[in-house]
Parts: C-alpha cells; sequence; structure tokens
C-alpha cells in the first residue's frame, strides 16, 4: 500500500508505486486544507464562459470558481470593468458550473459534494446553472440528487448570464482533493436512491479500459488482461453504460484496476475497502484518484509503465513485464493472506 506521512500541511509525498519506488505527482506534493463550509450570496453577478467564472457586482471575480490564476487569464477576463453585453435572469440561482466541470471526475468530486449541507438551506424556488445538451450521466445524477432537469438553465457560454440572486458554496477542497464527509454523502445519496444497498462482500474483479479514448491508453492491454482474466477480472468499458449500470457493477467490486481516468471515478460506489491499482505513464503523475480512495477509506496502489507517444494528445501507457509481474503478485498476495 502507499506509504505516507503527515504534517500541518497534510499529507507529504512522495509515496511509493507497487514496486516500492517513491514518486512524486505532477503537480503539488502537498493536500491543500480544507476550507470552512459556507453558503454566500450575491446579487447582480455575472456569469462568464462556458467554464462558469463569476464577476461580483464590484467587479472582482470569485476566485474560488477557477483552480488557478492561468485559468481566468486564459479568457482575458481580468478587467475592472463589467460587460453590458448579457441575459438578465431574476430568482435565485445555484451555479452547478466550475472550471473543469464538463469531466466525470469532478462533476462527481468538484460539483455535487458542494451541495452537502446546502441543498435544503436554498430558497425553495431555487433554478440550477448547468452546461448546455447535458450527457446522460449528468442528467441521471441530478435526478438522482433530487433536481429535475425542469429546474435547471443549461448554458452554452456564448452570452454572459446576470443573475439577480447568485447562491454561492465554495468549493472547499482543491480540484483533486476532497472533502470525505462531502464525498460520501454524495456515494450515499448515488446508492440510496439508485435503490441499492449496501454489499457487504464484495465479489467483482474489473479491469476499467481506455481502450476508446484519445490518451492514456494501455498499449498491451490484451497482454494484460490475459493475466487477469485467470483470477476472475472482467474488462469493463464504462462509457458505454448507463450511470444506473455503472453505479450497480461498481457497488459489487472488490478490485478496480485502470490507467488514470475518469472511469476510475466510480470507485465512488465500491464499498469501504476495495482495492484499487491505477495506471501511469512517468510524465503525467496526478493524485485525484489516490486522494479520492483515501476519502471512501479504499486501499490504493500506483504501477508507473512506460510512455508511448501519442499524437496530439496525452501520452498512451505501455505495462512492461515487471509490471504486469508486480500486479498479479500484488493480486495474489492480498488472496492469500485471506
Amino acid at each position: 500500500m502507499a506509504t505516507h506521512s503527515y504534517n500541518s500541511k497534510g499529507i507529504v509525498f512522495p509515496i511509493k508505486d507497487i514496486a516500492g519506488k517513491e514518486i512524486y505527482w505532477s503537480k503539488g506534493q502537498y493536500q491543500v486544507p480544507l476550507k470552512p463550509r459556507s453558503l454566500n450570496k450575491f446579487r447582480n453577478s455575472i456569469i462568464y464562459s462556458a467554464e462558469g467564472f463569476i464577476q461580483k457586482k464590484n467587479g472582482q471575480f470569485l476566485r474560488d470558481t477557477y483552480w488557478w490564476d492561468e485559468a481566468i487569464t486564459e479568457y482575458q477576463l481580468l478587467r475592472n470593468w463589467r460587460t453590458l453585453f448579457c441575459k438578465p435572469l431574476k430568482g435565485n440561482w445555484f451555479s452547478m458550473i466550475l472550471y473543469f466541470s464538463w469531466g466525470y471526475y469532478h462533476w462527481f468530486c468538484d460539483i455535487l459534494p458542494r451541495l452537502y449541507k446546502v441543498q435544503d438551506l436554498l430558497p425553495s424556488d431555487t433554478r440550477f446553472i448547468i452546461h448546455k445538451n447535458p450527457p446522460f450521466w449528468k442528467r441521471k445524477s441530478l435526478e438522482l440528487m433530487n433536481i429535475p432537469l425542469s429546474l435547471c438553465y443549461e448554458f452554452d457560454g456564448k452570452i454572459p448570464l446576470k443573475l439577480e440572486n447568485l447562491y454561492f458554496m465554495p468549493p472547499v477542497a482543491m480540484t483533486g482533493d476532497h472533502d470525505p464527509e462531502a464525498l460520501q454523502w454524495v456515494r450515499n445519496q448515488m446508492l440510496q436512491r439508485s435503490g441499492i444497498g449496501t454489499v457487504t462482500i464484495p465479489s467483482l474483479r474489473l479491469y476499467v479500459s481506455r481502450s476508446a479514448a484519445r490518451c492514456r491508453r494501455i498499449v498491451n492491454e490484451r497482454e494484460l488482461m490475459e493475466r487477469l482474466e485467470p483470477l476472475g477480472f472482467k474488462l469493463v468499458q464504462a462509457e458505454k453504460l448507463a450511470l444506473e449500470e455503472q453505479i450497480k457493477l461498481f457497488s459489487q467490486a472488490e478490485w478496480i484496476i485502470g490507467p488514470h481516468g475518469a472511469g476510475l471515478t466510480n470507485m465512488l460506489y465500491a464499498p469501504t475497502g476495495a482495492k484499487v491499482i491505477e495506471l501511469f505513464e512517468p510524465s503525467i503523475l496526478r493524485r485525484c484518484y489516490y486522494q479520492m480512495s483515501k476519502s471512501l477509506n479504499h486501499i490504493h496502489h500506483i504501477a508507473v509503465g512506460h510512455q508511448r507517444h501519442n499524437l496530439g494528445a496525452e501520452p498512451n501507457i505501455y505495462l512492461t513485464n515487471k509490471n504486469i509481474e508486480d500486479i498479479i503478485h500484488l493480486i495474489k498476495n492480498y488472496h492469500n493472506s485471506k
């Protein structure tokens, strides 16, 4: 299991992969401390672009709607004046858009946790701003969170919106870090409202494939599966399943293996103590799923293969014979220790 120590800043890295080698995350070695949870109300604020940048009445942008200063400078929004070209919306609003929030992981780990202890505090006539043409999984997740699409305004980001009353809950954690209490609340909402009870003896062993993705594919996936299948592993392409199917499938997972990517977000539904092996190549080592596992009390391992060039996208991953042997050895060791 990955090793770590603690100080006042949170977790101190590096951690170790399954071969015992120290690794360092690509963006920051410290967990950012959680911020206090607070619901704010802003009058006549403006929301810009499909990334959800919010400008207050005094012209200042809410730092909490984006993660890095580079994000807002990219959109050339740092100005001292407010646009006059916007669409006014009367009433009470809550924005479900942040920088990156179009993505599967960021939706479930950055956006939905902001509703924790907040939904009941919002005015009964509050409406929600979401991205234009939300995918099936986002629509279903809103339904499971008791937010019907009839209460949602689909925003394409082309014309800024001027909101009479905006209720804003800042993220309490940096993207890639998590509020364990809020994340487990999202998990419980999804499971309970899907009609799925607690699985006391999880039995499924899942390999999450990225073979249909643009990047971070395992180039010798067939070779890996030839070793995993005799151990009871099933290959899953999560993007081909309805959200309800993903929730049901991963709620029974004992093991989850896969390359770094959105499909690993489904560890959210796995029973406490699920074992996760995340596969990387050395140029991109992101901590989000390690942190997610820790927040959910799962057991997280990391294997780092070799980089394979991928024109116009993040590199793919090649697993060496040693990588595969380490993975198989780890799985068998758990089995033998029972």
